[in-house]
Order: structure tokens, then sequence, then C-alpha cells
């Protein structure tokens, strides 16, 4: 029988890697099914805090992807959520760039009401973008878009953990606003979704190469009308997603998606695949069993004490309701090969990210990287930091 963290989940293979932690495919024992597990280890107060506090939220849309229950252990925790196969966002504009208006525009209305429901609740996303979103593997039929990774996410009227002129939120989706010191509205995560939508329809996978003037061909007037919205620098014109969202399928009616979707620039049709492919040798099915009370392990469960007083005060801060939130993907994610475990493959929440022979110490690293974290080819702890010349290098962490 392979380990089990918390005595439950058996992680099967890693289908995700970024800063924070590594997200697992794992067989929840105690439903019966495969789920995403997001992984954090326990070597700094900061990514266990953001991470333990995306397990608070329980939000259910067909739009939106939020953690259905967490897990922790000595050396880190663990939060789940429902496995989705399609892959994200940014990878579909990477195989097809610019997306059919129509198509680009029914993955927009999603979104909206996915927004709409998130504020609803009380809620800011503050990360909008296309490697926050996930898609149902639907193959050439209807997109299914999913918004997902609430890691930075905070109640509205709720204490923040970022210090005071800290700016949250990635490069090239940040509202006017935000750089101008206003606190946390839902009008920025619109204009980041304005940012997403013009991608979409332009092919563009980095979002500064948007200008005033930078209409995409071929989009009708009353989308494009949705869009210039969402972009607008005033954000009283953005500041309701279910107006807009109003806006955007008034703008659609009579106007049926077609499918499939073909592609303007090589005629192919779009297709959102299952990216994780097959189980690995040894995995199926199997019925669920009745977990272990204790966590399972093959290593030491007393762990230092500087460790466990880092798991102990992450857990603290959301027992207190200091933040609330939710989860999967991490930033710039990129789904990776499974790993083949055998039929007697163990793991723990001990295991840690390994090394990356691609990253070295003032190395250079991609904008969608800023502010992630990963363990340099030399073992070094590094994060992602942007220099006054305006590139990125990996800068050592403390």
């Amino acid at each position: 029988m392979n380990d089990l963290v918390a005595g439950r989940f058996a992680l099967v293979d890693r289908i995700g890697a970024g800063g924070a932690a590594t997200v697992w495919r794992a067989y929840d024992h105690r439903t019966g099914k495969y789920c995403a597990a997001k992984l954090a280890n326990g070597h700094s107060a900061d990514v266990l805090v953001r991470v333990v506090r995306e397990q608070g939220v329980r939000l259910t849309h067909p739009h939106v992807l939020s953690p259905y229950t967490w897990a922790a252990e000595d050396d880190g925790v663990l939060v789940a959520s429902e496995l989705v196969r399609g892959g994200t966002l940014l990878a579909l504009v990477r195989d097809h760039g610019a997306l059919p208006w129509r198509y680009a525009a029914e993955i927009l209305l999603q979104l909206l009401g996915a927004l709409d429901h998130v504020h609803s609740a009380g809620l800011l996303h503050r990360d909008v973008k296309p490697s926050n979103v996930l898609m149902e593997a639907t193959g050439s039929g209807a997109p299914h878009a999913r918004l997902a990774d609430f890691g930075i996410a905070y109640p509205a009227d709720g204490p923040r953990l970022t210090e005071v002129g800290f700016v949250v939120g990635t490069p090239g989706y940040l509202a006017p606003e935000i750089l101008a010191g206003h606190p946390p509205q839902p009008s920025q995560d619109l204009f980041a979704l304005g940012v997403l939508a013009w991608q979409l329809l332009a092919g563009q996978e980095r979002p500064e190469q948007r200008t005033a003037n930078s209409r995409p061909p071929g989009v009708p007037d009353p989308v494009w009308a949705v869009v210039s919205r969402l972009l607008d620098t005033d954000p009283t014109h953005r500041r309701d997603a279910k107006d807009v969202h109003a806006q955007l399928a008034h703008a659609l009616t009579g106007v049926p998606l077609q499918l499939p979707a073909l592609s303007a620039i090589t005629g192919e049709p779009v297709e959102v695949y299952d990216v994780l492919g097959p189980l690995p040798s040894g995995w199926s099915d199997p019925a669920p069993v009745t977990p272990s009370p204790l966590p399972v392990t093959k290593v030491d469960t007393t762990p230092p004490r500087s460790r466990r007083g880092v798991v102990l005060a992450a857990l603290a801060v959301v027992a207190a309701g200091a933040a609330t939130t939710a989860i999967l993907l991490l930033d710039n994610e990129k789904p990776s090969q499974p790993n083949t475990p055998g039929t007697t493959a163990t793991t723990s929440a001990s295991q840690k990210a390994p090394p990356r022979a691609d990253i070295q110490v003032d190395g250079r690293c991609d904008w969608q990287d800023v502010a992630n974290q990963e363990v340099s080819a030399n073992g070094v702890l590094v994060r992602c930091v942007q220099q006054p010349g305006g590139d990125y290098r990996w800068k050592p962490v403390g």
C-alpha cells in the first residue's frame, strides 16, 4: 500500500510545479476519486500562510474551482480540489493563437459569471490571468472555463496580509488604480479580465503587448465595447461583474456558438484535450478504503522546531480568520509529464520540490515567473525578481 498524506491522500504523479508548492494527481481514499492535490512544503512562513488560507473558501459555481478539503502534516500542507484535465487557458492560446471571437466571448461570459459569484461572496481574486484559468477537456465542443488559484485572494472587508504600499498581482494585469495606491476592489479583477479577453482575441501571450488602439481584427463592435469597458482606466465603468455579464450576453443574443470553432489562422478546430493522460502503470480506480486516523509516513514525524513553528503559525492565521480564500494551479504552472511510479511507489508530505537544472542563481527568468520561488541547480532557494533595467533574474531568497 502506498504511503498516505494525512492518512488519506495517495500521491500518484506530479502534474505541475511552481515556487510555492507542487501539484499532484492524487487518490482520495475517503471519496474514492482522483483529485488535484497542491502540496506546500514548510520552508517559508509566507508560502504556508498563503497556501493554508486558500482552503477557507467553499464556492459552488460551474466556472469556479475551489478546494473541497485540506490536510496538514508536520512538514507541509495539502489542499485538494477537483481534477481538471484540460490544462490552462494560457496553454490554449499558446496552441492556437487568436481564438475565434465567438469562442473567446463564450469563455469571457463564463468568467464574468465566475467573478460575479466570487464578488457576491465578498471575495476578491486579485490575480485573474490565463494561467489561473483551467479548462475542462471538452475536445472540439463548447469551452468550459474554471477560475482557479485564489492564493492571494482575500475578503473585500477583511485584513490584508501584505505590507502597505506593496502591490499584489501580476505585471500587465494590474488596474491603473492599483498602481495609484487604491485599496483592492472588484473593479480591479474586471480590469485583469479585460486584459485576458484581449489576449484571447489577439492571440498574445504577453499582456504588455497591448496598446490603447490594439483592437484585434474581426471582433464585432458590441463585443469590443464590452472588452473596452473592462479596460477603461476609470474604475467606476467596471464596478459590477453582473452588469458587464448582462451586457455581453445581450451582445451575443442571436449569435450561437458554432462548433467546432475553427481558427481563423490555421482553419483547424480549436480543441481542449486531456493533458494529463492515462494513469501511471500500477494505478487504476480502486475501491475506497477506510483511512487511517493518523498520518502514515516513513519519515521522522518530529520536525525541527523552526518548521513546526511555521506550520502552526500558518494554521493559527487561518483559525483566527485573518484571511480566507481558495486554489489550484500555481503561478505559471506548466503541466509536466507524469512520473511513472511502480506499484509500490511511496510518497509523503515531506517530499521536497527537486532542484531545477535550468535555473541558475542570477540567471534569467520570464516575466510570468515574477515572485515565483524555485530551487536552483545548486540547491539555492531563489525568487524571480524584476531588475532596474527591466529584465528578470533569479535571486536568492532572504
